[in-house]
């Protein structure tokens, strides 16, 4: 009776710590004008999906910024980068991150409408990044089926997504960067010496 509903009343609420950076305070708000207007932004199809995988994760990182940028400058448009290795390179603040890929995995799973700006994160070149917290990334945890909903959902945001799989060679992954519009390996061909035989010849 009385617990309960002082239980859902504690739920719905949201609270927002003034000291919090910039980024979690607007996410946090996002959500709120969301559940209050039912507006959720401009949901653009992703025109563009880019798998980028590579013999060294440092190359990876490094190539999937650039590419990043030169996607911005030359074309425009918004740009996701999502990593799918096991360490996240794309950090954010770990103490306020940790709820909120769980929070969007939810969203998705009950497939409710959200704003992107709730999840996301972007930097000064006009990058946008998931809010994931430093060290083990939790999307390189996701089975199949929750992996493609994650880059459908949060992915059809934006206008072009680059999946950053560096060494994590994965059956997920793998199936991932095979519906890629392209897909990208950076490598010498010392660690690995055909990449066709991973990747596939396509």
């Amino acid at each position: 009776g009385l617990r309960d509903a002082a239980l859902i009343q504690e739920e719905s609420l949201h609270v927002i710590f003034k000291y919090s950076c910039l980024s979690t305070i607007m996410a946090e708000l996002a959500l709120v004008y969301q559940e209050w207007t039912g507006y959720t932004g401009n949901l653009v199809p992703a025109s563009k999906t880019i798998a980028v995988t590579s013999e060294n994760d440092l190359y990876s990182t490094g190539c999937c910024l650039t590419l990043a940028r030169q996607i911005i400058y030359i074309h425009g448009g918004s740009v996701l980068l999502l990593p799918l290795g096991f360490i996240n390179d794309y950090r954010t603040d770990a103490l306020e991150s940790k709820g909120w890929f769980t929070r969007l995995m939810y969203l998705i799973e009950e497939d409710r409408n959200y704003p992107r700006e709730s999840f996301v994160t972007k930097d000064s070149y006009g990058i946008s990044y998931l809010m994931l917290p430093p060290g083990l990334n939790p999307v390189a945890g996701l089975t199949g089926d929750y992996l493609k909903d994650l880059i459908r959902s949060i992915g059809g945001r934006f206008d072009t997504v680059i999946l950053d799989i560096g060494t994590c060679f994965r059956r997920e992954n793998l199936d991932v960067a095979s519906n890629a519009d392209s897909i990208l390996h950076i490598g010498s061909g010392r660690r690995i010496p055909d990449i066709e035989k991973i990747l596939g010849s396509e």
